[in-house]
């Protein structure tokens, strides 16, 4: 109780800095006290009820700072229900705990032994579901498990590989390479993965499995891709969300694998760029289907209009000009030489083009450089709704 007392006074204070005073007892575990401390820091945003909590004794901070927050684990909890459940990859027990109002018993596999004996012993001040906590990893607990109505991973990046687009074989546990053996064990699999994971990618290396991919977005921020398996194959729908930190839903778009072509133009009085869920899903022919837009290129990702859309799920603009991508163009029609930039489907990178037009960072000017239906570049200049 007194460590306890000590960690909820704390608690919103630089663990850094508490590091350099001395503990109030000479015999009191200091790494052990500075990491609940930064832990429970970490957790504020995702979980507030959690952090507050001192019955709580929390994992690792880079355990906790890899778990769900609220509203994406009561997300991928809606899209499944039954009897059973195993997470495979329980870590901090976000997950774990949302499939837990969802299911009426589970199974909880976590590799790291401390993080495993912190989950079990928050498990029963957090739910009254009974959840067994099993300690191991998942490809070597699979064969032990009953058969559940659903099983759900979230594999991990594995720590030698290089940053950047990656596959569901550079992960762990390596799902393709246990998909027999977890088809044989559930009914239904649920799989999340970083959004730098290529869909189509992914898709294939699951075996036609995949009936569902869900891209989740929360705040504006892409967070998580989940793939929906079932033991039938099936080509899947795609579906994008964007929720509010709460979790309410903001907008909700599904598309099917094939969609018509949409219509290309050049830039017209008014741009669309799709939320960061939507590009990661290709939906631009969805959307310029949807609101009677036009595309700039395929690869592009930008829609555009003679009218305004004020229902699109993304951002608006309006046309200001128009020019090619050079210094002396763009400082005719943009004299306070202060924009925010972006480019789409445009060579280089945005500190390179920066540089080369001469152009400040800021204001409430902004400057896409992307390239047109033609093959052309060319920077659209606009303002904001």
């Amino acid at each position: 109780p007194p460590i306890r007392a000590f960690i909820m006074a704390h608690r919103h204070e630089d663990p850094a800095k508490l590091a350099l005073k001395p503990m109030p007892e000479a015999d009191w575990p200091r790494t052990e006290i500075l990491n609940q401390i930064a832990s429970r820091q970490k957790l504020e945003k995702k979980w507030p009820d959690w952090a507050a909590d001192e019955n709580l004794i929390l994992p690792a901070p880079n355990v906790v700072e890899q778990c769900s927050g609220r509203a994406t684990a009561t997300y991928k909890a809606a899209l499944v229900s039954g009897r059973t459940f195993a997470d495979l990859t329980a870590g901090a027990g976000a997950d774990t705990l949302a499939f837990a109002a969802r299911f009426q018993s589970g199974i909880a596999v976590e590799c790291d032994p401390g993080t495993a004996q912190a989950l079990a012993h928050n498990i029963p001040h957090l739910t009254q579901t009974p959840i067994n906590v099993r300690e191991g990893k998942a490809e070597d607990l699979l064969q032990s498990l009953p058969f559940c109505d659903l099983i759900y991973l979230d594999p991990q990046r594995r720590s030698e590989q290089r940053k950047g687009i990656f596959t569901l074989k550079d992960t762990a546990p390596s799902v393709p390479e246990m998909l027999a053996a977890l088809l044989d064990k559930a009914q239904t699999i649920l799989l999340k993965t970083s959004p730098m994971l290529d869909i189509e990618a992914a898709c294939r290396s699951l075996k036609g499995h995949v009936h569902e991919v869900h891209i989740v977005e929360v705040a504006g921020d892409c967070k998580e891709v989940l793939y929906l398996l079932t033991r039938t194959q099936k080509t899947p729908k795609i579906t994008a969300v964007s929720l509010k930190n709460d979790g309410t839903p903001l907008w909700t778009e599904t598309r099917d694998v094939s969609v018509p072509e949409p219509t290309y133009s050049a830039p017209q009085a008014f741009l669309f760029e799709p939320a960061p869920a939507l590009r990661k899903g290709d939906f631009l022919k969805t959307l310029a289907d949807k609101y009677d837009l036009s595309a700039l290129h395929p690869q592009t990702n930008l829609l555009t209009s003679t009218e305004d859309r004020p229902d699109f799920p993304g951002r608006r603009f309006k046309i200001i000009k128009t020019c090619p991508p050079d210094r002396k163009a763009l400082k005719r029609l943009l004299p306070g030489g202060k924009a925010s930039l972006t480019l789409r489907n445009f060579p280089g990178t945005t500190d390179a083009l920066r540089q080369k037009l001469k152009l400040k960072d800021g204001g409430n000017v902004y400057v896409f450089a992307c390239t047109l239906a033609d093959g052309g570049h060319s920077l659209l200049i606009c303002k904001k709704f």
